[in-house]
């Protein structure tokens, strides 16, 4: 949903939100439990929340490729 709501700010930046904001949810979960969790859940959330900061740039080639592909469709068809 985020990256068709982002779609006219370009393709690159709306995949890069859209795949950001699809995975942020469980630092909202951590929130919402006031600190009631063990601290070695703390650990966890903190390695599971990582790649998801990480993964914009992870994914940019992937996301350049797609872009690049559907602009020489577009010029072509």
């Amino acid at each position: 949903m985020t990256t068709i709501v982002f779609a006219a700010a370009g393709r690159d930046r709306a995949l890069a939100l859209g795949c950001m904001t699809a995975q942020r949810n469980m630092g909202l979960m951590l929130a919402a439990t006031g600190g009631a969790l063990p601290e070695l859940t703390l650990v966890y959330f903190a390695a599971a929340q990582l790649p998801i900061y990480l993964s914009p740039l992870m994914l940019k080639p992937l996301a350049g490729l797609i872009v690049y592909e559907r602009a020489a469709l577009d010029r072509v068809g």
